[in-house]
């Protein structure tokens, strides 16, 4: 898809709907999941964020239960990149092939891992502005004396 990403629903609500776009009031809601239990092949660096993850994220509403897969991969790349850290702290950011200093694995794979967990945040609402979006989309909002002034067509 180009361009920018379509903003929720819930999102366009709490801003007002500046772009006046219509409002998809039956925008399908995933089903809900609270406390769900971690993944029995996590560490225990991957399920000790799965248990803290979830819960938080069960507690705002935004984790549905398709939304687990990627909270078990993002827990999954979160281990990871915490490993490759201890890595980067025991034996440094470079290597030597030969005479030629090179950037180390670790520090690659953090890289990769660090922009994975930020595209999994992007999908299961982790960003900021997802997190305060927890507003119940089931009817039109009334509208006020100001709102009907504002779309009367000015002659």
């Amino acid at each position: 898809m180009k361009g920018r990403k379509p903003k929720p629903t819930k999102l366009h609500v709490i801003h007002g709907n500046p772009s006046k776009k219509q409002i998809n009031y039956d925008e399908p809601e995933p089903e809900p999941v609270e406390n769900p239990s971690a993944p029995k092949h996590l560490d225990k660096i991957g399920a000790s964020l799965w248990r803290s993850l979830s819960r938080e994220l069960s507690i705002l509403g935004i984790l549905g239960r398709i939304d687990l897969k990627a909270l078990e991969r993002y827990c999954e790349c979160y281990s990871g990149s915490r490993q490759a850290q201890e890595d980067r702290k025991k034996h440094g950011v470079t290597v030597w092939d030969g005479d030629k200093p090179i950037t180390a694995p670790w520090v690659r794979t953090y890289i990769a891992l660090s922009a994975e967990m930020r595209q999994i945040e992007s999908s299961i609402g982790m960003g900021g502005a997802a997190n305060r979006a927890k507003v119940k989309v089931d009817e039109k909002p009334k509208k006020t004396a100001a709102d009907k002034f504002r779309s009367r067509k000015r002659g």
